[in-house]
Formats: C-alpha cells, sequence, structure tokens
C-alpha cells in the first residue's frame, strides 16, 4: 500500500476562512486566477492557521501535473522566528497531516526546516508539496528569499515583521514554480494570518490607509461576538469532543440542506461552542484591556510598554474616530470655525491642523510631517499645500514653540518671522508657555475632558497615523539609572517623530480651553476684517458652559 493511501481529511471551514479562500481564487475575465495578498486577522483561538493549512493543501492538489502525473508546489512558510515556526506551524501541520511513519502524507526533514507532503490522488496523479520553513528576523533573512523559486508564500503572524522588507521580495519570487514543462503554476499569491495591528503600524496603514488594489483583508468576528468562529473546537472535554456536529449518510457523508449548507445537530453545536468560548476565552477577560481589544474583540491596538506619558489618559477606542463597525475613519472640519495649527520648530518642524467645532470640541483632523529639512522649506512644500487643497476655505493660525522667537539661523529672521513672511498668521509667542508640565496636562485636561456625547478630544486616525502611535505609547517618559534603579523623569523623551507631533498637540491645547478659544476666535476675525474679509460665524457655545462640561 502506497504512503499516504488512506490518509483523509475532514475540514469543514468557519465561515470567514471560507470567503477568504474563496477570494484567494478569483478569476479575471479571461478565466485567469488573479494574483493576491490574501490576509485573515481574527482574534486567538480562531481557526486561521488551521485554515491556512488545510488551503495550501488544496492548492497543492490542484496545481497542474507534470508530464510524470505530479503535481508539483513549493511555499515558503514564514514566521519572525525559527522557534516560533518549530512551536507552532510545524507542530501543526505534522498534527493535521501525519508522518509517513505514521500513515501520514507529511517527510519531515528536521536539519533543513522543510516538511514534504506527498498523497496519491483519485485520478492517478500524485501531488508532492514542498513546504520551507523560514525564519524573517532582520533583512539578512528577507534577501534570502531573492533566491528561491516558489508557488506561494504563507506569512504566519505577518505583523511581526517588516512589511516593506518581506512582501517586495516575496511577491517577486512566487507563481516561479513549477516551470512550464513540469505543468507550469496554476496559482501564485501570497497568504497571510495575523491577529490586529497597531494603528499607524506600517501593517495597519496597508489594511486601512494604503491598501495595494491586489490586497484582501479578512476581519473575523470577536472571540465574545455570538458568531465568533471555531469556538465548537477549542478547549472540548473528552465527552462534548465526541458530539457529532453535522449529521451524516449511512456512508458518512455530510448531509446539506436545499440551500448546500451543512444540516448541523444543534444541540451538540451550541453546547461546544458555549463551553468552547467560556473555556478559551472567559480566563482571558482577567487581562488588561489593552489585551481583551486586540487579542480577543479584534480591534486594532496600542502599543502599552514604556512609561508612556499619556497611557492612563489616551483611550484609542474613545478618542480615535470611528464608523459603525469600529474602523478608523477621516474626520472633515465644521464649516464656518478656523483651524488651528499647532506648529513645532527646528530641524523637524512637523504641524498638527486642529479645529475647535461649534460643541467646543478639539478635532484633530491632519498631521504635516516635516522631516530633517528647515522651517521655510516646510512650509511651502508641507504645509502650505496641504492647506491648498484639502482646506481652502477656512482661516487659519498657527500656535508655535515660543523658542520659534530666537534667531533661526535662516538669515536674520526668527521662526515667528519666517510665518509672518509666508503669510501665515500665529499667536504672539509670549502668550503661549513652553513648561513641560504645563504642556502635558494641558492634553491630560483635553483627553479627560467629556460631555454627554463622548470626548472633547477626537482624531482622526488616517491622517495622524503617528500622533496616535505617539499618544498611545511612543511618546514617554525617558528612563535611566540611579542606584541600580529605573526611575522615570519628569521630562518625556524626545524621541523624533513623536516627541514633535506630540509637541504641536501639546501647543493647540494650551490655548483650546475655556477663554481661550473666544480669545483665538477674535484675533483672527479682527484680522480678517483688516482685509475686507468675513468673520466666521460666532461659536454656539460659551467659554463658562464649555469649562463647566470639563
Amino acid at each position: 500500500m502506497a504512503a499516504g493511501e488512506n490518509f483523509k481529511l475532514d475540514y469543514i471551514p468557519p465561515p470567514t476562512v471560507r470567503r477568504f479562500m474563496a477570494d484567494a481564487r478569483l478569476r479575471d475575465e479571461d478565466g485567469n486566477l488573479v494574483y493576491m495578498t490574501n490576509v485573515i486577522m481574527g482574534p486567538v483561538g480562531s481557526g486561521k492557521t488551521h485554515g491556512i493549512i488545510v488551503f495550501l493543501f488544496m492548492l497543492a492538489c490542484a496545481q497542474a501535473a507534470g508530464p510524470d502525473g505530479v503535481r508539483r508546489s513549493r511555499w515558503a512558510v514564514c514566521r519572525q522566528t525559527l522557534q516560533k515556526l518549530k512551536m507552532t506551524v510545524i507542530k501543526d501541520v505534522l498534527a493535521i497531516f501525519g508522518t509517513e511513519d505514521e500513515g501520514g502524507i507529511a517527510h519531515h526533514n528536521v536539519q533543513d526546516s522543510i516538511i514534504t507532503l506527498r498523497w496519491p490522488l483519485r485520478d492517478g496523479t500524485r501531488m508532492v508539496a514542498e513546504l520551507l520553513f523560514m525564519p524573517l528576523e532582520d533583512t539578512k533573512d528577507a534577501q534570502r528569499l531573492l533566491s528561491l523559486q516558489l508557488t506561494g508564500a504563507w506569512l504566519s503572524e505577518c505583523i511581526e515583521v517588516n512589511v516593506e522588507e518581506v512582501m517586495g521580495p516575496l511577491a517577486g519570487r512566487v507563481g516561479r514554480y513549477p516551470n512550464t514543462a513540469m505543468g507550469g503554476c496554476s496559482w501564485s499569491g501570497i497568504l497571510c494570518d495575523t491577529n490586529p495591528p497597531m494603528e499607524g503600524s506600517d501593517w495597519w496603514k496597508k489594511f486601512e490607509v494604503e491598501k495595494p488594489a491586489n490586497w484582501s483583508v479578512h476581519k473575523q468576528p470577536s472571540g465574545l461576538d455570538p458568531e465568533a468562529e471555531n469556538l465548537e473546537y477549542l478547549k472540548q472535554t473528552p465527552e462534548l469532543a465526541a458530539l457529532p456536529l453535522y449529521r451524516k449518510d449511512k456512508e458518512g457523508r455530510y448531509l446539506k440542506d436545499e440551500a448546500g449548507q451543512l444540516v448541523p445537530m444543534k444541540d451538540h453545536l451550541e453546547r461546544r461552542r458555549a463551553h468552547g468560548q467560556q473555556a478559551y476565552y472567559g480566563p482571558m477577560l482577567n487581562e488588561s484591556e489593552a489585551y481583551i481589544d486586540r487579542y480577543v474583540r479584534v480591534r486594532y491596538g496600542i502599543d502599552p510598554a514604556g512609561s508612556a506619558v499619556y497611557r492612563d489618559t489616551f483611550l484609542p477606542s474613545k478618542h480615535v474616530v470611528r464608523d459603525e463597525e469600529g474602523s478608523p475613519i477621516a474626520y472633515e472640519p465644521e464649516p464656518g470655525y478656523p483651524l488651528i495649527v499647532g506648529q513645532d520648530f527646528g530641524r523637524n518642524p512637523w504641524s498638527l491642523i486642529t479645529q475647535v467645532d461649534s460643541r467646543g470640541r478639539l478635532r484633530v483632523l491632519r498631521e504635516v510631517p516635516g522631516v530633517d529639512t528647515g522651517l521655510i522649506r516646510h512650509l511651502r512644500e508641507n504645509l502650505k499645500p496641504t492647506l491648498r487643497q484639502h482646506y481652502p476655505n477656512y482661516s487659519v493660525i498657527l500656535i508655535g514653540d515660543p523658542t520659534g522667537r530666537n534667531r533661526s539661523g535662516q538669515g536674520e529672521l526668527s521662526d515667528f518671522e519666517i510665518l509672518r513672511r509666508e503669510g501665515l498668521n500665529h499667536l504672539p509667542w509670549q502668550e503661549v508657555s513652553n513648561g513641560v508640565d504645563e504642556r502635558i496636562q494641558a492634553v491630560d485636561v483635553m483627553l479627560t475632558a467629556f460631555d454627554i456625547n463622548g470626548p472633547m478630544l477626537l482624531i482622526d486616525a488616517v491622517h495622524c497615523p503617528t500622533l496616535v502611535m505617539a499618544l498611545g505609547g511612543q511618546y514617554k517618559f525617558t528612563k535611566r539609572k540611579v542606584s541600580g534603579n529605573t526611575i522615570t523623569p519628569p521630562k518625556p523623551d524626545k524621541n523624533h517623530p513623536y516627541s514633535d507631533v506630540v509637541d504641536c498637540l501639546q501647543y493647540v491645547c494650551l490655548k483650546s480651553q475655556g477663554q481661550d478659544v473666544d480669545r483665538l476666535r477674535n484675533r483672527i476675525s479682527h484680522r480678517l476684517k483688516i482685509r475686507g474679509q468675513a468673520a466666521p460665524p460666532r461659536p454656539k457655545f460659551s467659554p463658562r458652559a464649555w469649562a463647566g462640561s470639563r
């Protein structure tokens, strides 16, 4: 008897995994498979890994056979470290397919970290799939991909690796094996599974902001949702695991209803799902809210590591503008109300465009990076074009770092004099404090201010990803050793670009509270009248009422 001849694979994909599989096999108008990068994102325990392993097996069996009747394919299976591959993916592959010695179809070359699957098909052909397990710890590992000839690739826990270093080399190596003489490559692409990345990270940008046309991202339900997936297989007792989930005929084939759906044994399914949800996810509810949000509820997370300055006051679930499904969305300014731009100086002169709206909320609309450049160049090439393109009908006033009063070395002009020469209104430096504690407290006041409708500070994470990451943990206090103990000094670390964009927000928050709002508006109105322009409408809130809502 040939090895693996009695091997059988019984698998029912959860709904999201089923859609993930269908999307990866999309065809164009001519019937040709479309190259795709397919991503499935979900909570821990949702069956992502199992689903991709089975899908690779299906793709390998569907590969065109060569003249010798062999359906060849080769796959790079990647994760951050070899140890993680050994402890998770390799174990799962061997558990599903079994080794040839055990009557399974997997041959494991431990030394080279290769698993070869061999299986005879009913049509007389044979499937031979090579799985090359490759860690991607650094740039050198990523460069090793450039020498491969692959059918496709799988990135397990893809957010652990650098998206820019990995995706390009992988995309250039898939679709190269087997060659035409051996049947040609019937399918090519990259499969990824992951938990939600951090908001503002490069992977988040690929998923939410700059998603390539040939990328497809599938999001599974929360592990606490009634529609949570894979619950019936999580932490089952022997008694529950023995309960069949779907009805079969006498020959052991699954029965289907008129709609083509499997016929469930409802009582068994409900009991196993209820137990799985409680036994698996229940203990996780004792973890931090940040952990639960990211790994159970499938929400984009913020890195809680380090002594973050605003760790206790910034709540991404509250302060980031989201749609009904919880995804970050763009935030538009309210017509008729002026824009307030926080402006940092130095070699990284970032700008932050904000607005106090009719309800007294501070809308943080867009960050304008200024990286290793002079102020004049930043204003002319970055800030002013952004204002013209996105906010052409809004009056603007800048609030800058008080140190901008000093001569900047750009001729004989200070930074504030440069602002005036470039036609930008600004608040006099004497009216802005540069005290670190006062600036930190100004943002804390805004972050902790709520009225009956919600927070008084709202951030457009789509256009302010660096600010979101800074508030969520990247803007932190420095740490130093004193007598062997780590202490947190009062001054935040000047870690660019996070400190630059937070500085901008601090200057805005200093003058966006109480009566300062009316003063800013009156200053703008006065300057508009001098130019013969109409002043913006008066806000519909009073400074006293606004202050009282805090």
